[in-house]
């Protein structure tokens, strides 16, 4: 298995995050007798369950170990599972409840909007809301409506957790509702801001789902999954749990289409972004369902190679600045964002990185803009230098 070669390849790698990752893996036979062997061992279980909320996996972690290896563990640790698992369900039913509320709200004033992320897909992906963590809710408006949408949410409670300049930057109100204590990204556009995705073609065709009797509007699950790989890739590749979303996802709708999943990643011009993703799912999680789609899309050693280093960096624990990880991202984000010249200006733009290569004035910060590629440009001679070692070391 993909994982567990990486896993010997890793020197950080645990039998904690090799748990973690079984669990984390559509199920088979296989997975449920290696998760069996792992609980033999010597588990440190607070290790475990820290992991399983950084990466949003405490519902999975919880479901797999009680069903598949109960007399393994102490009772003390199923105890402590059902209250952790107890407090992530009220915390949904919540949410569920206020984007039911949301829902109505918007239908009797003739608002577009759907739902992504949270609810819909807990349903979508695992036909429960109980088995994903979710910390607010994400609406898609269209644009034409979403001033009326967002006024209407104030008018009901909700207040703006953030300034119109972050609203603009990130496409989207943050608003919050103090009594409730729910969080509400209202979107008129998916982030990041510099990808300039045109939202129109999801709503073409909106799917629904069932959440307590009611038909609440949600994106169909070819969309879904392109909209999740661009939220992956906005967040770095970073959340093992996101990349669970997406292939769960792909698991419970065996006849996705994914021809139309190319079709849309095209439209959007994201094909780099859903298949780097695709093959990062594959590296960790072994996702039969992700093969499929390879036939669609063009990619290259390199891209795989990229694939692999954004993995391992999801078994490095406590070291967000891996070497490696950092050549893998910054070479990811330039073949994404490389054939595309506004994306690419946003890219070269001067960010916090350049400030910390050298501090400069105030008044000769224009000059970020000339070391930025000076900067890159020795970075990108560092990765060729490691793509040939790689190269090379393949072959032998």
């Amino acid at each position: 298995m993909a994982s567990s070669r990486l896993l010997k390849k890793t020197r950080q790698a645990s039998a904690e995050l090799e748990l973690l990752i079984s669990c984390a893996k559509y199920q088979t036979p296989q997975a449920i007798q290696h998760i069996r062997a792992l609980c033999q061992t010597e588990i440190n279980w607070p290790c475990v369950i820290d992991m399983a909320f950084r990466h949003g996996l405490l519902p999975i972690l919880n479901q797999q170990l009680r069903k598949h290896c109960p007399d393994l563990l102490a009772d003390s640790l199923l105890h402590d599972l059902k209250q952790l698992h107890l407090a992530n369900t009220q915390r949904n039913e919540s949410l569920t409840n206020e984007l039911i509320e949301i829902t109505k709200l918007f239908q009797q004033h003739h608002i577009i909007a759907m739902s992504f992320k949270g609810p819909a897909l807990a349903i979508s992906a695992y036909g429960d809301i109980a088995l994903r963590q979710m910390s607010d809710l994400d609406i898609l408006v269209k644009a034409s409506h979403y001033p009326k949408a967002k006024a209407l949410l104030i008018e009901h409670g909700h207040h703006m957790s953030h300034d119109s300049k972050q609203e603009t930057g990130t496409l989207q109100a943050q608003l919050w509702h103090e009594e409730k204590g729910i969080s509400v990204d209202l979107h008129f556009g998916i982030p990041p801001s510099y990808l300039r995705l045109d939202t129109h073609p999801l709503f073409t065709s909106i799917d629904t789902v069932n959440l307590y009797e009611t038909q609440v509007p949600t994106l169909t699950p070819e969309a879904h999954l392109v909209i999740l790989c661009i939220n992956i890739f906005k967040e770095n590749w970073c959340s093992l749990g996101k990349l669970c979303d997406v292939a769960h996802l792909a698991n419970a709708h065996q006849q996705l289409d994914w021809q139309q999943v190319h079709t849309l990643a095209k439209q959007l011009k994201v094909e780099r972004i859903v298949h780097l993703t695709l093959l990062l799912i594959n590296e960790l999680l072994s996702n039969d369902a992700a093969e499929k789609i390879s036939s669609n899309f063009k990619y290259s050693s390199s891209m795989n190679w990229i694939a692999k280093q954004l993995a391992r960096q999801l078994f490095i624990e406590q070291n967000f600045q891996d070497t490696r990880y950092l050549t893998a991202k910054s070479l990811a984000k330039l073949f994404i964002c490389g054939l595309q010249p506004n994306r690419l200006l946003f890219f070269l733009r001067p960010n916090e990185l350049d400030r910390d290569y050298i501090a400069l004035p105030d008044f000769l910060s224009f000059l970020y803009y000339f070391i930025r590629p000076i900067r890159l440009t020795g970075n990108m001679l560092f990765n060729a230098k490691l793509i040939s070692r790689f190269k090379v070391n393949a072959k032998t």
